[in-house]
C-alpha cells in the first residue's frame, strides 16, 4: 500500500497545494502566475473540488511539519478505515451476522488499493460520509427514542382536528343564533307595523 500514497497526481497535488495555502493563513486558494505579469503570484480560489479533503490534510500538514506525502497518507488511511467501518456499522444495521459482516467488509478492502491509484483521493471520505450518513438515517427510523418528530406531527395533527371540530360548532352555534335573531327582528318588525 506503500505505493499508493507516493503517487500524488494532479489532483492530489492542487489538494495538498490548498491544504497548504489553508494552514499558511492564506485560505482555499492555488498560487497561479500570469504570463503578463511573471513576477506577480495571485492565489485563485480553487472551485474544483469541495474543501473537506484540503481542510483535513490542512491540520495534519501541521502536525507534520508540511510533510505532503506523510499527510495524504494519513488522510487517504482515515478515509479508508471511515469508510469501511460505516460498512460495518451499516451491515450490522441491516441485520446481518458477524460473519457476514466481516465477508462484505473483506470484499470492499479489495478494492480500496486499486481505488486509491484510480480515483481521486475525496473519493473514499465523500463515500464515507454518505455511508455514514446513510446509517445515521437508517438508525434514526429504526430507534422509536428517535421518533419524536413524528410523536409531535401527530400531537399537531390531533389539535388541528380538535381546531377544525370546534370551528364548526361555533359555526353552527351562530348559524342557530342568526337564524333566530332573524326571526325575532322579523317578529319585531311585525309587531311595529
Amino acid at each position: 500500500l506503500l505505493r499508493t500514497y507516493l503517487v500524488i497526481d494532479s489532483v492530489r497535488s492542487l489538494q495538498l497545494v490548498a491544504a497548504a495555502q489553508l494552514s499558511k493563513g492564506l485560505g482555499y486558494t492555488v498560487p497561479q502566475v500570469d504570463l503578463h505579469t511573471m513576477n506577480t503570484v495571485q492565489n485563485m480560489v480553487l472551485l474544483e473540488w469541495p474543501p473537506l479533503y484540503s481542510v483535513l490534510t490542512a491540520g495534519l500538514l501541521r502536525l507534520t511539519q508540511f510533510n505532503d506525502v506523510l499527510s495524504s497518507a494519513w488522510m487517504d488511511s482515515f478515509g479508508a478505515f471511515l469508510y469501511l467501518l460505516g460498512i460495518w456499522r451499516l451491515a450490522a444495521c441491516l441485520g446481518f451476522t458477524p460473519v457476514l459482516q466481516m465477508i462484505i467488509v473483506w470484499f470492499k478492502c479489495t478494492e480500496i488499493y486499486e481505488g486509491f491509484l484510480a480515483s481521486f483521493p475525496t473519493d473514499f471520505l465523500a463515500a464515507a460520509c454518505w455511508i455514514w450518513a446513510f446509517y445515521f438515517f437508517l438508525e434514526y427510523l429504526d430507534t422509536p427514542k428517535k421518533k419524536w418528530i413524528l410523536k409531535k406531527i401527530e400531537e399537531k395533527e390531533a389539535e388541528l382536528k380538535n381546531l377544525q371540530k370546534t370551528k364548526k360548532q361555533f359555526e353552527k352555534k351562530n348559524t342557530e343564533k342568526c337564524r333566530v335573531n332573524k326571526k325575532f327582528k322579523d317578529c319585531k318588525l311585525k309587531c311595529q307595523s
